[in-house]
């Protein structure tokens, strides 16, 4: 009975020296990991921040291009020579601006008009939440993740790595309503390259 009450006697409480070792090494513990978790939180916010800038750089861009190059016409009737060549000339506009890869132009009914993988036009795609929320006016963004691919994606067999998709409403003067959506598949290197840069001071 003694053997067992000594074996589970609790340790000696630490003095002097020792207790002032252990503080120390507790201190030491817990100031590196507030460190640890300062710099993750710091460094997401201050990605999110330019990225987040990009994003809107790009979709004013777009809107302003789109108004140029565009009418409404092109979005109700696609399938006419001159809609066709509007799309064609907005493309060639569009990947002019650093880091954008593709673009695809859907209409107000969810369904591709235009992209520069032909195979895509005349497909529709309701079950695109980031699609529909740029139906309804919000300019919606789908960062990479390791998430299963969208089934809009089944042609594309790219190399450039993650992309983030930008899908901006397009909305003409005098008009009500979103004529259809722009979607570009653009690079995350210029943001990162930024990020990297700040970070360094």
């Amino acid at each position: 009975m003694m053997r067992l009450m000594e074996r589970w006697r609790l340790p000696k409480l630490l003095t002097g020296a020792g207790l002032l070792r252990q503080f120390a090494i507790l201190s030491s513990i817990v100031i590196a990991l507030i460190t640890v978790v300062l710099s993750l939180v710091i460094s997401y916010y201050l990605r999110k921040d330019l990225l987040e800038r990009e994003w809107r750089i790009t979709a004013d861009y777009m809107r302003a291009e789109a108004v140029h190059y565009l009418t409404p016409a092109d979005f109700t009737a696609p399938g006419t020579v001159a809609a066709q060549e509007n799309f064609k000339r907005f493309h060639e506009q569009m990947v002019m601006m650093p880091e954008i890869v593709r673009i695809k132009i859907y209409d107000a009914n969810l369904s591709v008009i235009w992209s520069d993988e032909p195979r895509l036009i005349g497909r529709r795609f309701p079950d695109n939440p980031d699609l529909v929320g740029a139906l309804a006016g919000r300019i919606t963004v789908n960062l990479p993740t390791g998430q299963r691919r969208k089934f809009e994606h089944i042609f594309d067999e790219n190399d450039d790595g993650p992309l983030v998709e930008v899908y901006v409403p397009i909305v003409f003067p005098r008009t009500t309503g979103v004529a259809g959506v722009v979607e570009t598949y653009k690079r995350e290197l210029a943001a990162d390259r930024e990020m990297a840069r700040r970070c360094r001071g």
